[in-house]
């Protein structure tokens, strides 16, 4: 999961209920901050379209 602040209280909430949903059904959710950075962001497409991964993105509308 992507998200662009960890300090931002909205994505803080949705990472606690995000986790606390995949934990309920047996997944993990792998965390990255990209300190609402784009550039920063494009380094994670690695994660992306392997079979054991989903593909949850949450981020800001900014525009670079």
């Amino acid at each position: 999961m992507m998200v662009p602040d960890v300090f931002n209280p909205f994505f803080a909430e949705v990472l606690r209920g995000t986790e606390e949903a995949a934990q309920a059904a047996g997944y993990s959710v792998l965390l990255s901050d990209t300190r609402d950075d784009l550039d920063r962001e494009a380094q994670y497409p690695q994660w992306r379209g392997r079979p054991s991964m989903g593909d949850i993105a949450a981020r800001s509308g900014r525009a670079k």
